[in-house]
C-alpha cells in the first residue's frame, strides 16, 4: 500500500479504508491514489516549496492525476476526525 500512519489513533481507520478501496488507478486511470509510487513524489514538495504557503508544514503527496496535478495532505500528524 505504501502509506502508514504509525501509532496515530486513527491508523486502524486507514487500514480499513485501504482494504476496502485499495490503491492505484481510479476513474479509468485518470487518478492514482495512495500507492507506493506517489510516495516518490514527496521530493517535489521540497523543490516547489516556493509555491506553498508556510513551507515548513509537514506535507505528503497522496495522489496525482493524469495531468500531473498532485493531491497533497497537509499536516498528516494532526489529523483529527
Amino acid at each position: 500500500m505504501g502509506f502508514r500512519f504509525g501509532d496515530h489513533p486513527l491508523a486502524f481507520f486507514w487500514d480499513e479504508i485501504a482494504a476496502e478501496i485499495g490503491a492505484g488507478g481510479f476513474c479509468d486511470q485518470f487518478l492514482y491514489l495512495f500507492g507506493t509510487p506517489v510516495l516518490e513524489l514527496n521530493r517535489c514538495l521540497a523543490h516547489w516549496s516556493f509555491l506553498l504557503p508556510q513551507p515548513e508544514k509537514e506535507r505528503w503527496v497522496i495522489g496525482r492525476n493524469a495531468y500531473g496535478a498532485l493531491l497533497v495532505l497537509e499536516e498528516p500528524s494532526r489529523l483529527v476526525w
